[in-house]
């Protein structure tokens, strides 16, 4: 359809307007010639200029950049080169990069395990723009911890970070992080110690325990860095941050020092984390609703799975279960034991169980009580250090 035409008559008031404007041009010719402007506002006689006196620091900020200036020589950039390949099997480089920290005067490194985890190549740049090749000493994929060594022609003398305690870390004191974030060297950010004893799942799935939240900024790129304490010393790496874009959100979780010193120790000693072993997993948790379903007779514990052949487990006895039920999308081993206490407390969960055994050390003796066909028993089980390859 054309648009509708409108005619001067179908409106006659707006005609009538038209007419009066220019009747009142015909009367009253605007002036000829250039129109008097009105004279502009007078530009300031000086150009800006910066402060001459130097900026006046409190004693706060005074100490935060005495501490930053120090700690930041221990700070390392990590470059990892590694080749993966495409479905038709062409090579395609790929270059990751990460954080990392001295902590001694030789050149050794700690940082992420997911930092150089795959990596072909390592390359550490230090804060004075000198870089070395380094290798890798140990990693553990539990902590999310690994150690790398510098390479050189002649020995280092670094600076190393000092080490801290994590045992005496309190909510709302103030900690400092130093790293690379988005490839920006040597940045700091500062907050406080949000909350102790968090928990946070490494890549291979296991539980790192007694993880510190801090809300200072830890971003891409910060992964392997310190956090400090305001004397600048070292309270944990830096591992991951909450967030549901990937860029810090006030949530940043960092494993603990003393967790850090353990892990460094035994891999300097043994190139691996030294830990109990019982050679056994589970693979159900008993709570009350399950304990109904089964109609078993206790209310907690968790079903033995899976016993490896030569294990401390098997050696002293522990039977796995041989019925198999599928349960969603997983298969459920049932039958076998039901481990209901160790040392005397109950085992609540997986994560309870594993954490307790980990706090104990290879040749140490547990004592496992099990729930068995109807029948309570207790088992004596000496552990053995877990073996390098599962």
């Amino acid at each position: 359809m054309l648009p509708t035409r409108y005619h001067a008559f179908q409106f006659p008031h707006l005609a009538q307007i038209a007419l009066s404007a220019l009747l009142v041009l015909w009367l009253h010719p605007l002036p000829a010639g250039n129109v008097a402007m009105a004279a502009p506002a007078a530009l300031p006689s000086k150009h800006l200029t910066p402060a001459t006196e130097p900026i006046a620091l409190t004693p706060y900020e005074q100490h935060i950049s005495k501490v930053y200036n120090t700690a930041s020589q221990t700070v390392v950039n990590i470059t990892t080169y590694s080749i993966r390949y495409d479905d038709n099997l062409n090579p395609l480089p790929k270059q990751g990069s990460g954080s990392g920290v001295v902590v001694s005067a030789d050149g050794l490194v700690v940082t992420n395990n997911h930092v150089i985890e795959g990596a072909q190549s390592v390359e550490v740049s230090l804060t004075n723009g000198s870089q070395y090749a380094a290798k890798l000493i140990g990693r553990d994929a539990n902590t999310d911890l690994a150690l790398i060594q510098l390479i050189a022609d002649k020995p280092l003398n670094l600076m190393a970070i000092p080490m801290g305690n994590s045992e005496h870390l309190q909510v709302g004191q103030t900690v400092l992080a130093i790293g690379n974030p988005f490839g920006f060297n040597s940045t700091l950010s500062t907050g406080v110690i949000s909350s102790l004893n968090r928990h946070l799942r490494a890549p291979n799935g296991r539980l790192i325990e007694q993880v510190i939240q801090t809300d200072a900024a830890i971003n891409p790129g910060n992964s392997g860095g310190p956090l400090l304490d305001s004397q600048g010393r070292l309270i944990g790496i830096n591992t991951a941050l909450y967030s549901p874009n990937g860029a810090s959100a006030g949530i940043s979780l960092t494993i603990p020092v003393n967790q850090v010193i353990k892990v460094v120790n035994d891999l300097m000693t043994h190139g691996r984390v030294v830990r109990p072993y019982l050679g056994l997993t589970t693979s159900l948790q008993v709570n009350p609703r399950v304990a109904k379903l089964l109609q078993l007779d206790i209310d907690h514990g968790l079903v033995v799975g899976h016993v490896v052949a030569g294990s401390p487990a098997d050696k002293a006895g522990l039977r796995a279960g041989t019925n198999r039920l599928l349960v969603g999308n997983q298969i459920v081993t049932l039958g076998g034991d039901v481990l209901v206490e160790v040392d005397n407390q109950p085992v609540t969960t997986f994560d309870q169980f594993v954490r307790y055994l980990e706090s104990k050390q290879p040749n140490d003796t547990i004592k496992l009580k099990i729930w068995r066909n109807g029948d309570l028993l207790t088992i004596q089980v000496p552990l053995t250090e877990r073996p390098e390859i599962q």
